[in-house]
């Protein structure tokens, strides 16, 4: 009888370890089938929404894989046409001209006291838009040099013809230059 009860306990040893080899077996394939497939991002869903305007609240986060940019533009500012002139200018209809830079160089007899450059925006009746006041700059032989150099925002409306005027006190202006620098923006 301890034959047969030494056989029994070893049968059944042998059922309990092929058995728990059985089970385990098939998942441990299974999990490494699964851990050999690359991870997908699921496609996109084509989503249609017809009640609008869609009422939103909270924050709302726009995410982009990086294959297609999202394209962008400044809807804020029309297109810009850039724009460049000297001593006057017109601003064409339709148009509003946005002043950004404005440049100049001023040469005067050695005794000049005061120098004043003018911005008009209606040339016709001298209609003063902005004053600025060079600055000296140095001597050469034939008098003194001043110069003008200044960031501005000023914006002319369509139709406008502006240049410059120079005023100065106790002295002729022997030469001047200018060089104005902007760009034309559509009037909505």
């Amino acid at each position: 009888m301890p034959k047969l009860k030494n056989s029994l306990v070893v049968l059944i040893g042998l059922i309990v370890v092929v058995s728990t080899l059985a089970l385990l077996t098939p998942r441990s394939i299974v999990g490494q089938k699964a851990a050999a497939q690359p991870s997908t991002i699921p496609p996109p869903l084509n989503v249609n929404v017809v009640n609008t305007p869609l009422p939103v609240t909270g924050t709302i986060s726009v995410g982009n894989l990086g294959d297609s940019p999202l394209p962008v533009r400044d809807v804020d500012n029309p297109t810009r046409q850039p724009v460049h002139f000297g001593i006057q200018y017109t601003v064409p209809a339709g148009k509003r001209l946005v002043i950004e830079y404005i440049s100049a160089k001023f040469r005067t007899p050695p005794t000049c006291g005061f120098l004043q450059a003018k911005l008009l925006d209606d040339l016709f009746n001298e209609s003063e838009l902005h004053s600025f006041y060079p600055t000296f700059v140095g001597t050469v032989s034939t008098g003194r040099v001043y110069g003008l150099s200044q960031e501005t925002k000023i914006y002319v409306e369509e139709n406008k013809s502006l240049g410059f005027e120079t005023v100065s006190e106790n002295c002729n202006v022997i030469s001047s230059q200018f060089a104005v620098s902007g760009h034309l923006v559509d009037i909505p």
